[in-house]
């Protein structure tokens, strides 16, 4: 399965921590039309708006996807996985369909960002 990161799980060693040692491989820089907010450790990211926010694309392997939905806190309301419209970066600028988060919290305070330049998650 591909999923758009644009957060903490753009770093791989926290990716590999998440799934485990199973397997995730990047695919390209990506990105999606929408707005990233930042939440203070990590970074939420709305289907709304439009601006281009940048990630990547990685295969993970359907059997992970559950730790993924456990990270992202899915089962309790945090985050829902949603399947929408990626572009990436390479020459061709393919769009294709993937897998990424959509915060589901009240972005009313929040600040717009333009990416995650963390990792800032303890």
């Amino acid at each position: 399965m591909q999923f758009f990161f644009y957060g903490t799980l753009m770093n791989a060693d926290r990716l590999r921590s998440v799934l485990q040692g199973a397997g995730s491989r990047p695919v390209a820089a990506a990105s999606v039309v929408g707005t990233l907010y930042d939440l203070g450790e990590y970074p939420g990211l709305v289907l709304s708006g439009f601006e281009t926010v940048p990630g990547f694309l990685f295969d993970v392997d359907e059997a992970e996807v559950t730790r993924l939905d456990e990270y992202e806190g899915v089962d309790d309301g945090l985050y829902a996985r949603r399947l929408t419209q990626v572009t990436t970066c390479d020459t061709a600028a393919n769009r294709i369909d993937a897998w990424t988060y959509e915060y589901l919290g009240s972005v009313e305070n929040l600040r717009p960002i333009a990416r995650w330049d963390g990792p800032r998650l303890r």
